[in-house]
C-alpha cells in the first residue's frame, strides 16, 4: 500500500494540498524497470523514523582483455 499511487480525497486541515502522493510510487516504478526491488523498514515506532531501501542488478563486469 505504502508504494501506491496516492488519490487525495480532502485537502488538509489548513485547506492546502502538500505533494501529489506519487514520489514513492514513482521510485517504484523506476526501480521495477531496472529489475530491482523496494521496500521499507520500520521499527513501527512512532518517532523513530523509517528506512526506504532499493537493490539494483548490475552489469557483468568486462575487462579490457575480454571486450
Amino acid at each position: 500500500m505504502l508504494f501506491n499511487r496516492f488519490v487525495r480525497l480532502h485537502r488538509d486541515l489548513a485547506g492546502s494540498i502538500r505533494g501529489a502522493g506519487l514520489g514513492l510510487f514513482i521510485c517504484k516504478q523506476l526501480v521495477e524497470t531496472l529489475g530491482g526491488q523496494i521496500w521499507v523498514e520500520s521499527a513501527g515506532v512512532a518517532g523513530e523514523g523509517s528506512r526506504f531501501c532499493f537493490t539494483l542488478p548490475t552489469a557483468p563486469h568486462v575487462s579490457a582483455q575480454e571486450g
